[in-house]
């Protein structure tokens, strides 16, 4: 048979591309630095991986290869290194009963070979030709390449310079010979792991609960249930730090916590019944040792993990063990999770017992972060007071929706521990850390410089500099770790606040001067861009007050509004108006149009379709855009053209403050101010008209008490009271006054003035103008629009046709004359 049927389409690759770099080198043997490159340059092969994760630089490697001229006509052939090197690998094949040679056994073969070349090549670069030996020691020793392949990948990971940022759980190092569980788990309770987990704060019941548990002689397994961020992670790894100290009971002492690593696991799993024999050999050990307690993070990733066709999964797999109790457990995942996958399967759900991990209420959100704090100053560099965590909680809380304490107090903490960190490096002077990176950086250039020439003392000098320059960058570490926390950037509220601003799109000067003195001006801000409308000023401003000051209900809107009235009085300007006062913006507004919604199948559109409709799981025109918003004013106009169906949705937004769409989410309204606008009761309103221009101000308030009687009796008709009794209030806009339409036109027209003084024109009019323009612009069935058409038609369109006859006039005038409106 032909050696070459032998090799794996990678070992073959690998062989083809060395003899093309021999080749185009001008070479007429095959070298091993050319079987190394070849070897290195098939990507997803094991040799390689394995090269790559020993940092091997095959750029380097490549433009060290000598270069004869002229390049060979004729195919170059093995040298007597290269050769020997294939027979080993040949042979370690046949040892370990594989049935093909793979860029594995290659690279073995050649790491077994003295080749003087090669080797310092390797020495140049950091690459242990000994390290590597072992690490393809524990590949061979399986018969499938998958776990130890992993776990050699670690060691290589674990023996190279370790990068501070990176995740614990990602270095730690396994030892070669790995069985199943060190393979396919992290133990919790290994001391490298256990320096770089944070300490746990509380939460004395949940752990106490968890212990009573695992003490159990039969389904001896905890679940701990609860909202992502909420801490259920956190609880199982100080459940391991306190094991670690010798503080538990002691049946639990010398028991090792191991983190299951399900991916891990189930990867490369290619053939039946492979993912099945790996978690049978997993279980298997784990039954043999007592003192192991499997973690699941995510339990109900089991179900269903690692099925095919005709083959059983995770779940099945491990259900005798859990109940006999020959495997300890303890899983963690979400209510909504375990609804959706464990809870409609019995028997696993029998197999473990429930513990809730409920919300931290602020206080012990607040001792959680500054459990946390010393962590975050040592990792950032900075010294974080105790007001920027207080506000970080409170904030937080208030803002900051769709996530759970402490996950986003710490969110919070972290992103302005980093923005301080930012500025403290833009505005300080020069960093001896710093500095030694950059220094770094310029060194690993020039030893990759040094070995493309062929200068290899040069090159290992370099390398003996770089050494003494990352422990010189470790004493520095250190010594800004023991520095004093008045020497440090200080993380204030400002920080905290510019957090939030950034994340909620609140007003920082909000946040920064607080809501007192808004909510005292509150009415004065509204009144100065909504004219004739004082009563229903007052009736918001009042509502938004009790529940700005937590006198109101927190489990409802921040206020709920019914806004009735002919057309053009402001009903729809108010909802804007306020968006932009309260909320920073008039993209605070959340606009429906109701007239779209008078069918009953549009309640889809608003909550999402029902599941096996189309456009199940599609975006909810409401839900979505109240959760990207959840401080908004959300406006439904004119309510009073919606089906009736999609009415029934306000009763559960006005009297919890919550929905719930299709998918089963919910999107909080309790930081929004809700407020509908309907047209009803227009008749009364136009046939009463005069009394806007009414002198006689007992018989105007009489008739108008009138027809605020007449308009209530219709809204009892058209809206049930099951709605109307959940409105905070029901606000009836007067009609506008010819003064009140005057002012309107003053105010539009100061907004003209400033547009024509940015073009350096100047507009002057006086009161009798103000007058006319309202005189003309009076409508009762249309308000105040017809003001800014007036003000279009008699003075925009003249100032327009005067401002291209002249190039720029520095004055413009209007003024009215019997009811006749001139520009000059």
């Amino acid at each position: 048979m032909d050696i070459l049927e032998k090799f794996s389409t990678h070992g073959r690759a690998a062989l083809r591309q060395a003899f093309l770099l021999s080749r185009e080198c001008g070479s007429l043997t095959v070298e091993p630095e050319h079987l190394l490159c070849g070897i290195a340059l098939q990507r997803g092969s094991i040799g390689a991986e394995m090269l790559a994760k020993a940092n091997l630089n095959i750029q380097t490697i490549q433009q060290a290869l000598p270069t004869q001229s002229p390049k060979a006509i004729l195919l170059p052939r093995l040298s007597e290194t290269s050769r020997r090197s294939l027979e080993r690998a040949t042979l370690l094949s046949s040892r370990f009963g594989h049935r093909y040679i793979g860029t594995e056994h290659l690279l073995a073969g050649l790491l077994e070979q003295s080749a003087g070349r090669l080797e310092r090549l390797l020495a140049v670069q950091g690459v242990s030709r000994e390290q590597l030996r072992d690490r393809l020691g524990v590949v061979f020793k399986s018969t499938t390449k998958f776990p130890e392949l992993a776990e050699a990948l670690d060691i290589m990971s674990g023996s190279a310079h370790e990068d501070e940022g990176m995740p614990a759980t990602t270095r730690v190092a396994a030892k070669p010979g790995a069985s199943p569980l060190t393979s396919y788990a992290i133990e919790l309770t290994d001391d490298v792991v256990q320096r770089r987990i944070d300490p746990l704060i509380g939460r004395e019941s949940e752990v106490e609960r968890l212990v009573q548990i695992l003490c159990r002689r039969t389904k001896n397994n905890p679940l701990l249930l609860g909202d992502p961020g909420v801490g259920k992670t956190a609880i199982v790894e100080g459940l391991a730090k306190k094991i670690v100290q010798g503080d538990v009971p002691d049946p639990l002492r010398r028991r090792h916590i191991w983190q299951l690593d399900l991916g891990l696991l189930v990867a490369g799993s290619s053939y039946r019944g492979e993912f099945e024999q790996r978690l049978k050999l997993l279980l298997a050990e784990i039954r043999h040792r007592p003192d192991v307690i499997l973690f699941i993070d995510e339990l109900h990733a089991i179900v269903g993990a690692g099925s095919a066709s005709g083959s059983m999964d995770a779940a099945n797999l491990m259900k005798p063990a859990l109940a006999r109790g020959e495997v300890r457990c303890i899983g963690a995942t979400t209510q909504e999770d375990y609804k959706r996958h464990v809870e409609h399967d019995a028997a696993l759900e029998r197999r473990f017992q429930p513990i809730l991990v409920r919300q931290p209420d602020q206080r012990q959100t607040v001792a959680i972060l500054r459990g946390l704090r010393p962590s975050y100053e040592r990792f950032h560099g900075v010294a974080i007071t105790d007001d920027a965590i207080s506000a970080a909680v409170q904030l937080a809380d208030r803002y900051v929706m769709g996530k759970a304490q402490p996950d986003k107090s710490i969110d919070v903490l972290d992103e302005a521990s980093a923005i301080r960190k930012i500025a403290s490096v833009k505005t300080g002077g020069r960093d001896p850390l710093r500095t030694a990176e950059q220094q770094l950086d310029e060194l690993l250039a020039g030893k990759q410089r040094a070995v493309a020439e062929e200068r290899f003392e040069d090159a290992l000098q370099l390398r003996d500099h770089e050494a003494r320059l990352r422990t010189k960058m470790t004493r520095l570490k250190e010594r800004r770790a023991q520095l004093p926390p008045t020497a440090l950037p200080r993380v204030t509220v400002a920080d905290v606040h510019a957090v939030i601003a950034k994340m909620t799109g609140v007003q920082l000067a909000v946040l920064r001067t607080g809501e007192r003195q808004q909510l005292r001006r509150l009415e004065r801000q509204l009144g100065e861009r909504i004219a004739g409308q004082t009563e229903a000023l007052r009736k918001v401003a009042q509502v938004i007050r009790r529940a700005k000051t937590g006198v109101a209900s927190v489990r409802r809107p921040l206020g709920s509004f019914l806004f009735l009235g002919p057309s053009g009085v402001g009903k729809t300007e108010l909802a804007r108006v306020l968006a932009d006062t309260v909320f920073g913006g008039v993209d605070a507004l959340v606009r429906l149009d109701m007239s779209e919604f008078a069918e009953p199948f549009t309640v889809s559109r608003l909550i999402g379709a029902p599941a096996g409709y189309v456009g199940y799981r599609d975006s909810a025109q409401l839900t979505d855009l109240v959760r990207k918003r959840p401080h908004s004013v959300v406006l439904f106009d004119e309510v009073e053209k919606a089906h009736p169906q999609v009415l029934t949705l306000l009763l559960q937004i006005l009297e919890d403050g919550i929905l719930t769409d299709a998918t089963g989410k919910t999107a909080s309204f309790r930081n929004a101010v809700v407020i509908m606008t309907a047209n009803l009761g227009t008749e009364e309103f136009l046939q009463q008209a005069a009394i806007g221009f009414d002198d006689r101000q007992a018989e105007h308030e009489e008739r108008f008490a009138a027809v605020q009687q007449a308009v209530l009796a219709t809204v009892a008709q058209e809206f049930p009271p099951e709605l109307l009794n959940r409105i905070d209030q029901t606000i009836i806009f007067n009609p506008l006054s010819l003064p009140t339409i005057a002012h309107i036109a003053h105010r539009q027209l100061q907004e003209l003035a400033a547009r024509l003084k940015e073009q350096g024109t100047q507009l002057r009019w006086g009161p009798a103008v103000c007058r006319a323009i309202a005189q003309a612009s009076f409508s009762p069935d249309q308000g105040a629009r017809a003001v800014r058409r007036t003000i279009q038609d008699l003075v925009e369109t003249p100032a327009a046709e005067r401002l291209l006859r002249q190039r720029r006039p520095p004055r413009l005038t209007i003024r009215a004359r019997g009811g006749v409106i001139t520009l000059s």
